[in-house]
Formats: structure tokens, sequence, C-alpha cells
């Protein structure tokens, strides 16, 4: 069997040895839906060639395509259109392959790219991350709340964190995003009528947004009789809740530089309310998701990720982190690590502390910061982790209302709220 991460290191190799690939003008490995692997050749190729592919990759082959094929008019037009769309090789691509002699060689340059994937595509894309605004004094900032699990107080931290920043003066929405497991509405007792999953829709169906859609969406709420913020919650839950998900498109067109039909979506709904408020929290799906990375990886211009430390979290961060390097350049990267369900014990919480932030530290040297990093002990640089304490006032209580004390009085909470502030310091005049 051979394992699907071998594929394209196998082919490259192959295709390298072969007699036609040195004269060829470029090659584009192509991969379907279903991941197999099919060659398209700028050039000629033999009669044989296509068969000596399948026996090389198996089932995982898909054939092979050329420019230059004798009396196929139809497959020469796919194999430009392919070759115009191609791009260049991503960096998941291995460095080098094996050259048929035992030895190691390099990639050829004249190698290209054309991915398709059926989601998943903020994840493993390398173009820069996009909001629909640049940060500065007019605009609000955009802060995406992310956790590679669900249930370690994602949800929790944006609320307590949108409640404190209203005190402060600030004019806050949140948006729920997490439209597979919604939580913001019940988490704050509210009982929507429509959210931002009717809003995607309607801009899927129709191309666009009315403003009156969008205002009706639009929650008032508040903690405990505090100052008030706003949400657009996922939506009304119903009977027919499922059916509207899976009317949402990840995918679009073929590979181009327009954006998925549900990226265009969320981009128009924050674009309708952007002159209402000053910050605008996102609270993102957990797990590789479609609009998780969509929501961290690109449209924000902050991500808070929320973990309860164990192994399963770092095996996460292995994940997430080369995501997030790859979309967000070194002046990009706005990034707080909130730790939840850290011990009240003194003692237990130093020492459980000290040994994730020098995990989380060595992940980040290796990923995020290279040879320029920062000391394990800076504080508020990405890899300082904000605390976030383990409470019973918390865990008791269904709905984030009717507490006896305010919830920023728990620890950590609003030294998170203080590094959200700092992440969004303007970048300069509009």
């Amino acid at each position: 069997m051979i394992a699907y991460g071998d594929l394209v290191g196998r082919a490259l190799s192959w295709a390298q040895r072969e007699p036609w690939f040195t004269a060829a003008a470029s090659v584009v490995l192509v991969r379907d839906l279903l991941g197999r692997v099919r060659l398209v050749v700028e050039g000629t190729i033999d009669f044989e060639a296509e068969a000596r592919l399948a026996a090389e990759l198996g089932g995982w082959a898909g054939g092979m395509l050329s420019t230059q094929a004798d009396g196929a008019a139809a497959e020469r037009a796919i194999a430009r259109q392919i070759l115009s769309q191609a791009l260049t090789p991503p960096e998941r691509w291995p460095s080098s392959v094996p050259d048929g002699f035992g030895n190691e060689g390099p990639i050829d340059p004249k190698w290209r790219s054309y991915d398709r994937f059926s989601g998943k595509e903020s994840w493993l894309d390398a173009k820069p991350a996009a909001p629909p605004w640049n940060l500065h004094a007019n605009t609000p900032g955009i802060v995406a709340f992310y956790s590679f699990k669900g249930g370690v107080g994602r949800t929790t931290a944006l609320v307590i964190t949108a409640a404190a920043l209203a005190a402060r003066g600030k004019r806050v929405l949140c948006v729920d995003l997490d439209l597979e497991a919604p939580g913001l509405a019940s988490a704050i007792g509210l009982t929507p009528t429509t959210g931002a999953l009717d809003l995607l829709l309607e801009h899927h169906a129709h191309g666009k947004l009315e403003a009156s859609a969008v205002t009706g969406a639009v929650h008032p709420a508040q903690i405990d009789g505090g100052p008030r913020f706003d949400v657009i919650p996922a939506a009304q839950v119903d009977e027919t809740y499922i059916e509207r998900v899976a009317r949402l498109d990840y995918l679009g067109s073929p590979p181009s530089d327009q954006a998925s039909p549900v990226e265009q979506a969320v981009v128009a709904m924050l674009r309708h309310v952007m002159s209402a408020y000053d910050v605008i929290l996102l609270d993102a799906r957990a797990g590789i998701h479609d609009l998780g990375g969509l929501a961290m990886l690109s449209l924000s211009h902050a991500s808070v990720v929320v973990f309860r430390p164990d192994h399963q979290t770092l095996a996460g961060l292995d994940l997430v982190l080369p995501a997030y390097a790859a979309r967000r350049t070194e002046d990009d990267r706005r990034l707080v690590l909130a730790a939840s369900f850290v011990s009240e014990r003194a003692e237990l919480r130093a020492a459980q502390l000290r040994d994730w932030r020098e995990q989380v530290y060595n992940r980040f040297v290796d990923v995020i910061y290279g040879d320029d990093a920062p000391a394990l002990e800076s504080e508020q640089a990405p890899h300082d982790l904000v605390a976030l304490t383990e409470s019973r006032q918390l865990s008791e209580n269904e709905s984030l209302q009717g507490h006896a004390a305010p919830l920023t009085a728990i620890p950590g909470y609003d030294d998170l709220v203080k590094r959200v502030e700092l992440l969004l310091v303007p970048e300069g005049p509009p």
C-alpha cells in the first residue's frame, strides 16, 4: 500500500528519471479532490508513460496529459488550461527526492502545482492574510477567538472580553461563526430569530446583503446588567438548521484569485457593520475547520488561541502554528495564547505554567521566531501564556448570567483583555 503522504515524492522522483522529462518545458503535478496524482506536461510524452506512472503509483495514479498529444485537440486544450492556472509548488512538497542511484536530488525548477480540495483551503493556503480593512484609528479591530478543541472556554473568554471592553467605553460586536456547534447565544441567554448563518446564505443566493438584513441579525446583549455589547448569533436553531449549514460553500469555482463564497459573504457582513463598532470579536469554529481557518488565518487582525494545557493541545499547535506562520508575515502576527482551567492552587499553578510555557516556547522558536527568538521569560510575547484560572463560578452555571461576582474578577481575564487591547493598537493613519 502506498501512503498518501508519500505520493508527491514518489511522483516527482519517478518523473525526473523519465526520458520525456528533460525535454519538457514545465510539468504540473495535479492533485484531484480524492488526492489522486495526474501529470500535465508542456511537451511530448511517449505512448507508455501513463502506464509507467500507474505502475509507480498504483490506484493513486490519475493519468497524464500533454500539450502535444497526437490527434487529441481536447486533451491539448485541457493541458494548456491547467498549465495556465498552475502555481509554484507549495512548501509542504519535499525539498529533495531519490534520484534512482541511492542519493537524494533536488526538485527540478520546472515543476508546478495544481491542487484541488473539497475544503480546508484556508489552512493549506500560503497567501497573505486579507482582513476586510486595514487596522487604523478609524476602523474596528477584528479579533478571532480560536481553539483546537471544543469545551476549553473559548466562548466564555470571548464574552468576558466583550463585556470588559464595553465597560471601557468600546462599541463591541461579537459574531458567532461556530456554525456547527453554536453556543454564543445560549451562553448569554439570547433567543435569536436570525443570525450569521442566514446572512451567509442570503449572500450566497443573491450575491449581496441588504443593510436591513444585517441590522436585523444584530442582537443587544449585556452581562448581569452591565454595559451593552452587540451579538450576531449563529441563527435560530430549528428543524432547518442542519439543511442551512449544508448549503454553505467553502470551495466555489476552481482555483483562482477569487475568495470562496463563504469568505465573500463574511467580508460583506463585516463591511456592513464596520462603521458602528470599535472592536469585532469572531467566535471561530474549533479544530481544523474552514471557518476557523478563515477567521484566524485570514480575516482577523489579531487572534486569541484558547486551550486547555494537555498533550492533545500540543499536537494541535503543531498543526496550527505552521499554517499561521504561512499566512501571517512577521509584522502581522498579533497573537495571544490563553491557557484555560489553570489550577487555583498557587504551587500547582506555577508548575503548570512553567512547564507549558517552555513547551509552547520551543514550538514558537521552531516555527515562528527562528533565530530572532525573544527570551522565554519575555512578557507579552506571543508565546507568553495568559493563565485563565479554573473557576467554580463558571463551571457550575450553564449561563454567563447571574453570577455573584464580576466575571472579570476571575484571575486571568483582566490580563487577557489588556493583551487584546495591546494587539489592536492602530498601525497608522488611514
